[in-house]
């Protein structure tokens, strides 16, 4: 796999713009291949090459080579041997287009024309072997002296007749490194048998030979640094380097130079982040060990004869209502001497004061300190990782960098500028994770190090789900023909003057059906998700060790899919048998109940744990913080009232034996099914209030008021269907808050679910960042069909059509499909604003609160002023034995 595929596959989402940016440098080494590309094009038939070539070079158009250009240009051997030439000059006759060379001193044209170097073989057939290279050009003295016609003087090697005429002398020569290796010297004998040295400065074995480059590589190579003088230098630092790089190279090593220096800050403001939080747990967990000293002691002096829940419960209820105080006794203080806290143990965080610590809140302290050490050990193991890419794609890019240019900067890039940095220091980082390791088994774990690290260390495994596609696809495959037989059946004369309640069936089963269909399409969110990297498991604070894929969610709704097609075939089905067709519906409900809480380990029970416990949460709302699951769950809910209200009905129905239509109930009252239909209005409005205490933000009031004016739309809807009539007062009313709550809702998916109609985007309407970039269309369907859904209480107008309950349940199936789109952009959205704070880990609330100045800059005071700024855990009553305590 290529790196920068990689490193897509391995970044953490969120903080995507703080990691080098590998796709871009690599478009600037690509530039940087094209021009050279260019530079060694061939000339056009017709044009002479040698004096184009010369005429670039004086334009500035081609640059020379590093030392390294030439050696690694020149060594293009079969056995890795590679020489230079010396200066040679090319005479060219005027008119004439074959060219006539002469060679240094020692060799002649022959009569014929050809050069001296030239071997006859029997046959007559013709040699020319060389072992050097292909001459540079000439010097610029004799370019100008030359004629202007003619192009410039060149001198070839001379010609080798034979391997006895080739002697190799090795001489020891200094490295970059300063190590010894290999100087070869090639010599050629000429014709008049003088030799010919050609000096060869990289290493080799001895023995070996170099073929002969092409021309115009060896020519671009010779001049693009300078003279031939100066090939055997070795840049010793990068500013050398860089005095001689092209305006392409410099601008490739500028922005690697940007590159590096935003990594470098993110890094160090993390791991600044990281050091403060790994003091400050420390110290939280150094309390913790004095507070189940504590625990462990009133447990002993006060055993519990009620079980633990209603234990806790009277020690939270009868103190606050009946407004008892006990005292301390003398046992209480006794117990409060012979179990010292931190203030009596001094040290740093020692205290004038004892800390107040309840008995009964020792579990909680101690599950919310483990789940704040798994959070930040993740958050530290992430950025290790982030270090360790960063690191590899600098080296990848300046790997591509020199095979491209062949300028050696690498090794001087990393020991001038990222060596020093503070991404090379990986120590802090391992010491923090190695200390959690060691925190964690001791605290939480026995002492068991290899238990504490597979449980810090647990991570979303990739598995295969064949298995479970498989079943996917079968439930499904088999619950197709008999929801198209239950369909055709239903319509059919026969089978409605056998069912008289066919009507009231079809609706029950409706119901039914929009919801799990519903649980299916989530299903297809997941894998969206998943494909464009949004963080969902994060983001729904789901566990790692047990959160499903995708196609493993889908097995579950594709049974109860199958299973509800089977009871609608058979309801209308018409074949013999005791069970009346009114059964199948129920006894559906019951056998999805008893999946649902089943406890055996079938459906992935943690999943079926996660959304059952999630839905029970919704009804405490306003009893406890609000997350992202609890608002999002809710809003799903607000799309099926459909569902919900129908169960009213369908009790009506069962209630009285199926006499009555869909509809209509014994009892008159049409405050019971509003109830229903605005309960989860009701719940995210109190979220909403919640918010607003705990952050004090007045977006959340408007958030809100969109839920308010759904209720009101709902009460004036139900009292105009039961008591207004089609054009009455209270149709008005309705229409009126019908249209508020619809341009109330859509300008806040619009602005605030999803953050679009953004200015200065790039796609008109749109935000500035997407990431459903292959699909930009979709954003414009959904938000015409958002508003039009938004909308879709016109639906329900006095104008001739289908009866209001048929109505209704269209509305209901595209209401279903609004909140599907709507999940994809509202989820893009919250993952957005996580990678805007670069937000990783989830925010755990401490049960100890600590001034984090006096962890982190606090050296210079003194150890009981620091510590008298520490407030003790924050407890709903005053303590029996906390009072005790303090007493002392």
């Amino acid at each position: 796999m290529k790196f920068g595929r990689y490193l897509e596959d391995t970044q953490v989402p969120e903080w995507k713009r703080a990691y080098i940016n590998y796709k871009a440098l690599k478009k600037k080494i690509t530039a940087i291949k094209e021009q050279l590309a260019s530079e060694r094009k061939t000339p056009k038939l017709g044009d002479n090459p040698i004096k184009s070539l010369n005429e670039r070079i004086k334009n500035g158009s081609i640059f020379t080579p590093s030392p390294t250009t030439i050696r690694r240009r020149t060594t293009e051997s079969r056995v890795g041997v590679a020489t230079s030439a010396p200066p040679v000059t090319t005479k060219f006759s005027p008119g004439r287009s074959v060219k006539t060379v002469s060679t240094s001193p020692g060799t002649k044209d022959t009569p014929g024309g050809e050069p001296s170097g030239t071997n006859r073989t029997p046959g007559n057939r013709q040699e020319y072997g060389t072992f050097g290279q292909s001459p540079p050009i000439s010097s610029e003295r004799e370019q100008k002296h030359a004629a202007p016609s003619s192009p410039p003087v060149m001198l070839l090697p001379p010609p080798i007749k034979s391997i006895s005429d080739l002697h190799v002398n090795e001489q020891e020569t200094v490295g970059v490194e300063g190590s010894k290796r290999p100087r070869v010297t090639l010599q050629a004998s000429s014709p008049d048998g003088v030799p010919t040295n050609q000096i060869v400065n990289s290493p080799m074995t001895p023995g070996t030979f170099s073929r002969r480059p092409r021309l115009f590589t060896a020519l671009t190579a010779a001049t693009r640094r300078g003279s031939v003088s100066t090939i055997g230098r070795v840049p010793t630092s990068l500013a050398e380097v860089l005095a001689e790089l092209t305006p392409l190279e410099q601008e490739f090593v500028d922005a690697l130079d940007a590159e590096l220096s935003k990594v470098e800050n993110f890094y160090r403001e993390r791991e600044k982040e990281a050091i403060l939080r790994s003091n400050l747990i420390k110290v939280q967990l150094h309390e913790l060990k004095d507070h189940r000293k504590i625990f462990h002691a009133y447990e002993e002096q006060h055993p519990t004869i009620l079980p633990k829940v209603i234990g806790k419960m009277a020690a939270h209820i009868v103190p606050q209502s009946l407004g008892l105080n006990h005292p301390a006794t003398e046992e209480d203080q006794q117990l409060h001497r012979l179990t010292p806290s931190t203030s009596q143990q001094g040290g740093r965080n020692a205290s004038p004061h004892p800390t107040k610590f309840d008995p009964d809140e020792y579990h909680n302290a101690k599950k919310r300190l483990k789940k704040a050490l798994l959070e930040f050990y993740r958050g530290v193991e992430y950025l290790s990782n982030y270090r360790i890419l960063n690191l590899t794609g600098f080296r990848k890019a300046l790997k591509k960098f020199e095979k491209v240019t062949s300028i050696r900067i690498s090794q001087l890039y990393f020991a001038e500028k990222i060596d020093p940095s503070v991404l090379s220091n990986a120590t802090p980082v391992e010491n923090m994770l190695d200390e959690i390791e060691k925190l964690f088994a001791a605290r939480f774990e026995g002492g068991d190090r290899k238990k504490a690290r597979n449980r810090l260390r647990a991570h979303f495994k990739e598995r295969s789900h064949h298995y479970s596609t498989f079943r996917t696809g079968l439930y499904i495959g088999l619950s197709i023909p008999a929801f198209i037989a239950g369909i055709y059946s239903s319509f059919q004369a026969p089978t409605r003057e056998a069912v008289p309640a066919w009507a009231a069936l079809l609706q029950i089963y409706l119901a039914f059906f929009i919801p799990v269909v519903f649980g299916l399409l989530v299903s297809l969110n997941l894998i969206v998700w998943a494909h464009v990297r949004i963080n969902y498991i994060f983001i729904f604070e789901l566990d790692v060790r047990t959160v499903v894929d995708s196609r493993e969610y889908a097995e579950l709704p594709a049974f109860l899919l199958m299973m509800l097609a089977y009871a609608f075939w058979l309801s209308f089905s018409g074949l013999p048998s005791r069970v009346a067709p009114t059964v199948w519906p129920m006894a559906w409900l019951v056998a999805t109940i008893l999946i649902l809480v089943n406890p055996l380990p079938v459906f992935y029970p943690y999943s079926r744990r996660w959304i059952l416990g999630e839905s029970a949460s919704l009804f405490l709302s306003g009893t406890r913080r609000v997350e992202f699951p609890d608002f999002f769950l809710g809003d799903q809910y607000c799309s099926m009232v459909y569902s919900l209200t129908s169960l009213y009905w369908m009790g009506c129905l069962y209630g009285s034996h199926w006499t009555l239509p869909w509809g209509r109930c014994e009892l008159p009252l049409w405050v019971f099914p509003w109830l229903l239909a605005t309960l989860p209005s009701w719940i995210r409005f109190i979220q909403c209030i919640r918010r607003y205490a705990d952050s004090w933000q007045m977006l959340h009031l408007v958030n809100g008021g969109k839920y308010c004016s759904g209720i009101l739309y709902y009460a004036l809807y139900y009292h105009w269907r039961n008591v207004g009539s089609p054009r009455s007062k209270s149709f008005v009313a309705y229409v009126f808050f019908a249209c508020v709550t619809s341009i109330y809702a859509t300008a806040w998916d619009l602005l605030m679910d999803w953050s679009l109609l953004q200015r200065g985007a790039r796609y008109p309407l749109l935000r500035k960042e997407i990431m459903y970039t292959n699909q930009i269309w979709f954003y414009y369907f959904a938000i015409v069909t958002n508003i039009i859904v938004r909308f879709g209480w016109i639906i329900y107008l006095p104008i001739p059509g289908p009866s209001p309950n048929v109505r209704a349940g269209i509305y209901a199936i595209a209401e279903a499909f609004r909140r599907f789109q709507w999940n994809f952009l509202r989820l893009e959205n919250e993952h957005l604003g996580n990678a805007d704070q670069y937000r990783v880990t989830r925010e755990v609330p401490l049960p100890y609160t600590f001034d984090p100045a006096e962890l982190s800059d606090g050296e210079d005071e003194d150890d009981g002023t620091r510590s008298a700024r520490r407030s003790p855990l924050r407890l709903s009553r005053p303590s029996p034995f906390a009072t005790a305590a303090a007493s002392t």
